[in-house]
């Protein structure tokens, strides 16, 4: 793709309307073009998103009025890169008012309904046509051949299977214009239809995807399944929805002749039964790049060169299709999903059983507990039950309380010692949940406080929701600075938490369940700790138990008062955390809780080796990290740093919040990794495993873990990667020697393009002064790192079987401008080789 000029009639001239992400894609797409297509109009009403398309295309003719801007720059065809809400009869307007656009291309759907989208596009006097690229796919083609090549041997029937993960108005588009493509035509018999909104229903029927969120740029229902026929017999099934397919991409066709004679196109390729070994083939997301360049491709074919008409869904054909979808959810066969399984229950929905455990009350639990008992409006006396528990230390306290009790509450008395770390014995909890048989159960602490209507709110969203439970609303109460940079840091977390679908809604303030979810998720684990309360979130959504956020339903709480109180809060906590990652399965653990690293500093014998990275790093002007002109070592003191955060925060917090939040998180961090490396051994010592020649790392597997300073695990693009830092050491181990070329290979996901890593370069400590500097490949959506030691005269003799580590030397990467950690280069796997005959290219 380029902007140069161009004699006309060998350029294609593109109007690109709205400049989100998926115009982002289309341009990237256009690099792979064989074809001048020129982008001469961008038009988007919002100023941010011409900003970054002025960056992308500079030069290019930009604003909001597209009737003005088709007239300073004709275009050939218009293409619509707008969410389907965004209303397109001004921009059918503005077309229609020019000369010289010649089609139109829409990305799906047009509209969320048949009517808008003809009311919009359905009187403009060029061709409109929709981006369905999926028909440009390789293995797309190849699927069709083979259907018609399997029908003409056969008289019975076959069977067309359609899945997608998304809902139909995104994904699922692609999936009916596929096998609509294929067959020809939409099957007219409906035999049967599901449409469910609800996800605690679909979670009920099968546990929804751990990444799941719910989609609100489309309407529609989540899960949609239809049961239908063509003329001929062919029988239809189509399924969208978070578990039709494996993730966001996850879609594809299956076509089936009875017996072995199958074929599945997916979204990565095709596979076939017997009958169609010859046309199996693998497709890569570059694929989807050139099926969206061969897109424009075709429109150049048709529009400069005069070839045929693109093949792609004409706006008629695509209203055809979203009228069928209308007629499917209003058909006589349409039914929901049937109600969850843990409404199917025999106990009393009230009195609501209320739990509060006196430990870590902080001063206010009589306010706590006449804001239950003495002040509800809205609300009978015998809706709710407040059980509060007491243990050794708190015995006074609950006695205190006994007044402010009504007669049917408890005041439950234990002999269990005081909460270690003062946080709340999750052993309290336990107890509160057994002293009723109520199917309503509220979980509380006792520095939180309810306003009046909280009752009657509590019983309202119980009754009405169908999920298993529930965390509510907060409203921040802060008394300290600390408690201001720990309200921050929470609602970080709780801006994620209350998202539809996140599963990690179990946040002790405030948590309502009910009882049979509860016991089928079995429980509290109490051996865990503190711990058990994310492990119950686990357990729930692992079984298909739903849970969601009430906003109506909102606590008061009471944030901490001190730095001492936080860090014994921080390693309570991780003690169960690291007792349960020595000793739950991987399975089950993962991917709730990746493997924590420990921020431990590198061994002793490493010192001189990074020292010298360092110095290296200096004289090849690589940015490692610089203060004052001196580069600074990662050796430097875990504690001292994390002193240091804490002091800016003092210094801070009070007067001006937003400047030491950052360093706030800086010290939790290091908190929490203090705590990782004290109680959790086993993933805090350095080099206990060593990459052998032969052996392959990687991140989804978990070995990368051994690799010293590297950042705990992440995903892109569905593959999981490691951050290194500027400086990090893979521990090796070549005591059995090696013959040939020494080969260490890194693989990267491409987030950085290839020229983010041309400064990276290895030492040890057999060739501390001699850099070896990586060849770098493309590999797909892969970047390849490879270190060569014959790339070095006599580098192999450099190398011996007393060498333990490898060094490496990434330039600083800058993340977002809250981001505070060191990032280097993100490693997906290594690799080690001994690979004889190897020369140097």
């Amino acid at each position: 793709m380029g902007n140069e000029d161009s004699i006309e009639k060998e350029v294609l001239r593109v109007a690109m309307i709205g400049f989100g992400n998926r115009a982002e894609e289309h341009l990237d797409a256009l690099e792979q073009a064989g074809t001048a297509i020129k982008i001469c109009v961008l038009c988007d009403t919002d100023a941010a998103a011409r900003k970054r398309a002025g960056r992308r295309l500079p030069g290019v003719n930009s604003g909001h009025d597209l009737a003005t801007l088709l007239k300073e720059a004709p275009c050939d065809i218009v293409v619509v890169c707008l969410p389907p809400s965004v209303d397109l009869k001004s921009i059918g307007a503005a077309i229609a008012g020019v000369s010289g656009v010649k089609a139109v291309l829409v990305e799906k759907p047009a509209a969320n309904s048949a009517a808008e989208a003809e009311k919009a596009l359905g009187d403009l006097p060029v061709p409109v046509f929709l981006f369905h690229q999926m028909r440009f796919l390789p293995w797309a083609a190849k699927a069709a051949q083979w259907y018609w090549k399997q029908k003409a041997k056969r008289s019975s029937p076959a069977g067309v299977d359609a899945f997608c993960y998304g809902k139909l108005l995104d994904q699922g588009l692609h999936v009916l214009d596929l096998a609509c493509w294929i067959v020809g035509g939409l099957p007219r018999l409906i035999r049967h239809a599901v449409a469910e909104y609800d996800p605690a229903r679909i979670s009920a029927r099968e546990p929804l995807p751990f990444d799941w969120r719910m989609d609100h740029a489309h309407e529609g229902p989540t899960l949609f399944e239809v049961e239908a026929e063509w003329d001929d017999g062919l029988v239809f099934s189509l399924k969208t929805g978070p578990s039709a397919a494996d993730g966001w991409l996850g879609k594809g066709l299956r076509i089936s002749f009875g017996g072995d004679d199958w074929l599945e196109l997916g979204t990565m390729g095709l596979s076939a039964g017997s009958a169609g070994e010859d046309v199996v083939e693998t497709g890569t997301l570059d694929d989807y790049k050139r099926a969206t360049a061969s897109v424009y491709e075709s429109f150049f074919h048709w529009l400069i060169e005069g070839g045929t008409e693109p093949d792609l869904p004409t706006l008629e054909e695509h209203l055809e299709q979203l009228r069928w979808y209308e007629d499917v959810l209003g058909h006589d066969s349409l039914e929901r999903l049937p109600p969850p399984h843990w409404l199917n229950h025999r106990r009393p929905e009230t009195p609501i059983l209320v739990v509060i455990p006196l430990s870590d009350h902080r001063g206010i639990a009589e306010d706590c507990v006449r804001g239950w008992t003495q002040d509800q409006e809205n609300c009978a006396a015998g809706d709710y039950q407040l059980v509060v528990v007491s243990n050794e230390d708190t015995k006074e306290l609950g006695n205190s309380l006994r007044p402010l009790l009504r007669s049917h509450d408890q005041l439950i008395e234990t002999n269990l010692p005081l909460a270690e770390l003062g946080q709340g014995d999750m052993e309290e909890y336990v107890i509160g949940i057994g002293a009723s048989d109520s199917e309503w159960i509220f979980l509380t602490e006792p520095h939180c406080e309810v306003p009046s209507d909280f009752v009657a709110e509590l019983k309202q969203f119980f009754k009405t929701s169908e999920a298993a439970g529930f965390c509510t609303g907060c409203v921040d109460i802060v008394d300290s600075s600390w408690g201001m940079m720990e309200a921050l840091y929470s609602a970080e977390g709780f801006a994620k938490w209350q998202q539809e679908g996140d599963w990690g809604k179990m946040i002790m303030r405030g948590f309502g369940v009910r009882r049979t979810a509860y016991e089928i998720a079995g429980g509290f684990r109490l051996d865990y700790g503190r711990f058990s309360e994310w492990l119950l979130a686990a357990d729930l959504h692992r079984r298909g138990c739903y849970l969601e956020y009430a906003p109506k339903v909102r606590v008061f709480h009471h944030y901490t008062l001190e730095k001492s109180y936080l860090d014994e809060a921080i390693e309570e906590f991780v003690i169960g955390q690291a007792r349960y990652a020595s000793e739950a399965p991987e399975d089950e653990r993962l991917p709730y809780f990746p493997d924590p690293i420990a921020d431990s500093p590198p061994p002793p014998e490493l010192n001189a080796v990074f020292e010298t990275a360092i110095r290296l790093a200096t004289k090849r002007k690589i940015s490692v990290r610089r203060k004052k002109n001196r580069w600074i070592s990662p050796l430097r003191s875990k504690a001292l740093a994390r002193d240091w955060n804490a002091f800016v925060v003092r210094m801070y917090a009070g007067w001006l919040p937003s400047k030491a939040f950052p360093y706030f998180k800086a010290y939790y961090e290091a908190q929490i990794q203090a705590a990782l490396t004290k109680h959790l051994p086993e993933f805090s010592k350095c080099g206990t495993t060593k990459l052998k020649p032969g052996e392959r790392w990687t991140a989804a597997g978990g070995e990368l873990r051994a690799v010293i300073e590297l950042h705990q695990r992440e995903e892109w693009n569905e593959e999981e990667f490691h951050w290194s830092k500027p400086i990090f050491a893979i521990p090796v181990d070549l005591s059995e020697g090696f013959s040939g070329v020494l080969v260490l290979k890194l693989v990267l996901p491409d987030i950085l393009g290839k020229a983010a890593v041309e400064k990276v370069f290895l030492i040890t400590s057999g060739n501390p002064d001699k850099p070896l500097i990586p060849r770098i490949e493309k590999i797909g959506e892969k970047v390849e790192l490879a270190f060569l030691f014959s790339d070095l005269p006599g580098a192999n003799s450099l190398i011996s079987p007393d060498d333990s580590w490898f060094v490496l030397v990434s330039p600083l990467i800058k993340g977002a401008p809250e981001e505070r950690r060191e990032l280097g280069i993100p490693i997906e796997a290594v690799s080690l080789s001994a690979q004889g005959g190897l020369t140097p290219s």
